[in-house]
C-alpha cells in the first residue's frame, strides 16, 4: 500500500490493514454528498456516529414536517372546495325560491 493510499484511508477513517472490510463506492467517490447512504458504522468513531444520527434525525423531522404540511394543505383545499360547493348550492336554492315565488305571483295574478 502506497503512502498516498495510507493517508487517504486515514483521512477517511478507513482501516489501514489489508482492507478486509467491505468498502462501497459511494464512500470513496462522494464522501460529502448529503444524499449518500449511511457510512459503514464499523469505520466510524463515536462522534461520527452521533453526527450521522443527528443528520438522520434532522432529515426525518423535515420529512415529517413536509408530510404534515402537505396533509394540512390537502385538508384546507378540501374544506375550501366544500365551502364553495355549499355557497353555490345556497345561491342556487335562493334563486330557485325566488323563481318559484315569481311563478306563484304570476299564477295568482292571472287567475280570475
Amino acid at each position: 500500500m502506497s503512502i498516498r493510499e495510507i493517508i487517504r484511508r486515514f483521512a477517511q477513517g478507513l482501516p489501514l490493514e489489508g482492507g478486509k472490510e467491505a468498502l462501497y463506492d459511494y464512500q470513496e467517490n462522494e464522501p460529502d454528498d448529503p444524499d449518500r447512504l449511511v457510512k459503514n458504522p464499523l469505520t466510524m468513531d463515536l462522534s461520527e456516529m452521533e453526527d450521522e444520527i443527528e443528520i438522520t434525525n434532522t432529515k426525518l423531522k423535515e420529512a415529517r414536517e413536509t408530510a404534515t404540511a402537505k396533509q394540512a394543505e390537502q385538508k384546507r383545499a378540501e374544506r375550501l372546495k366544500k365551502e364553495e360547493a355549499a355557497k353555490e348550492e345556497a345561491a342556487y336554492q335562493k334563486e330557485l325560491a325566488k323563481r318559484r315565488r315569481l311563478a306563484n305571483d304570476l299564477k295568482s295574478n292571472n287567475t280570475p
